[in-house]
């Protein structure tokens, strides 16, 4: 029984709350039924909701792989592809151990975030689940492997830090969201929150919000330029065939399998707008379908909560900040990279293009709309160098994750993965230093 009672939480954890697209048909099923929606009608918007964020996720999947080939150029151009060192802090749990105690975390903070929405005013529930589970990792690598709390102790503490993360970070850039959106729908649910909130604050101080990045003038002759589809794909393609032309064509044929360098370059900034393009359909699918669906748990269940939402949902809000972000932020980002390889560090730390791309471009898109261009390239120029640089305080207190910290680091977790481990230094639970 009690081995049936674990396989089945086992399948829970690991193949639905990690499942974006499974999350949010099941708030969509409950927020139907909560309504009382007829039968039809919850078997409609469950299959909209899934096709809509599966959808979003093959898009998301395409952009990010299409940006790991640009990391890939990027990196060899600048490091010459020597990006690691020898690990010198200690192991004690491997990745899958850490991951398996993640899962029970999810489940736990899950759990917190619906009792703070439930019972204080902070009414936000967070969605986006792939988010939470790396969140979920870093912090069961740093309980576990650099303080040493493990079993059941490590599985509570990670579970409400992270109920509590998934509460309060949303709420915190809430005030800037609801302005950035018009309205109070839903709420930024992001690794990059933080740094968002900073970008907007930093924004409304340095920039003039009425010259937008949106708002740039061009000729009538190239007001095709105003189309985000042709905007994107030229940037994406001049990008790409630099870093092509400066890598030189034995690199890039590594690479392209055949495939002419120059026209493999051009190809990859192509795919990355038509994903790109993917997932914005994505996420207006199953918007239309998950706002109104959420309105029955926010009226019935949660009264007055509102869903968080992943960063793309809101990239919509700034197609030319999210491309002048990303360019900033790829930039400085590259900048402190180099800076870090001149340091003798414990852990190697390398540039996270992605997240230049989904971070940086989000972080434009908030100072833009406070702060207009001045603020988009200085706030996502800042967020390329910060979070690149401050993963070196954090890295050595997550060793057995350290991999997949090279994909999935943002600014949330530099501050939730900092403070864990330094409150739990100072209480004498650091089993090493560095």
């Amino acid at each position: 029984m009690l081995s049936m009672l674990s396989q089945i939480g086992t399948i829970i954890v690991n193949q639905v709350l990690t499942k974006t697209e499974i999350v949010m048909s099941l708030i969509s099923l409950i927020g139907l039924i909560l309504l009382k929606k007829p039968i039809e009608k919850v078997i409609s918007g469950v299959i909209k909701t899934y096709i809509g964020v599966t959808i979003f996720s093959l898009g998301l999947t395409a952009v990010q792989d299409t940006v790991a080939i640009f990391t890939s150029m990027f990196s060899h151009l600048i490091a010459g592809g020597e990006l690691t060192q020898t690990i010198q802090v200690p192991v004690n749990f491997d990745a899958l151990q850490t991951s398996a105690a993640a899962g029970y975390m999810l489940l736990i903070g899950y759990v917190v975030n619906i009792l703070i929405a439930r019972f204080t005013k902070i009414k936000i529930i967070y969605l986006t689940g792939h988010w939470s589970y790396f969140m979920g990792q870093f912090l069961a690598a740093c309980l576990m492997n650099y303080l040493g709390i493990v079993g059941p102790a490590s599985i509570i503490t990670g579970g409400v830090i992270l109920g509590i993360y998934q509460a309060v970070f949303p709420y915190l850039v809430q005030p800037y969201t609801r302005k950035l959106t018009g309205n109070d729908n839903f709420a930024l649910g992001h690794g990059a929150s933080i740094f968002a909130l900073f970008g907007a604050w930093l924004g409304s101080k340095i920039g003039n919000p009425e010259k937008s990045c949106e708002d740039l003038e061009v000729p009538d002759r190239f007001s095709f330029l105003k189309e985000i589809v042709v905007t994107l794909s030229l940037t994406m393609v001049l990008m790409y065939v630099a870093l092509a032309v400066a890598n030189g064509k034995a690199y890039v044929d590594s690479l392209s399998g055949g495939q002419n360098w120059i026209l493999y370059a051009v190809f990859q900034g192509l795919k990355f707008t038509a994903s790109y393009m993917v997932l914005l359909y994505g996420i207006r699918s199953f918007l239309a379908e998950i706002t109104p669906a959420f309105q029955g748990i926010s009226t019935r269940l949660v009264p007055g909560a509102i869903p968080a939402f992943d960063a793309p949902v809101f990239f919509q809000y700034g197609n030319t900040s999210l491309i002048i972000g990303f360019i900033s932020s790829t930039v400085f980002s590259a900048l402190g990279m180099v800076i870090l390889m001149k340091m003798n560090l414990p852990v190697p730390v390398m540039m996270i293009n992605v997240e230049n791309f989904f971070g940086g471009g989000l972080v434009a898109v908030y100072a833009n709309k406070f702060g207009g261009r001045r603020a988009a390239i200085i706030c996502s120029a800042l967020y390329g160098l910060i979070v690149t640089m401050t993963r070196a305080l954090y890295f050595p207190m997550i060793t057995p994750q350290l991999d997949w910290a090279q994909t999935a680091c943002d600014a949330d977790q530099m501050v939730v993965i900092t403070l864990t481990g330094w409150i739990g230094k100072v209480f004498g639970l650091a089993q090493y230093s560095w």
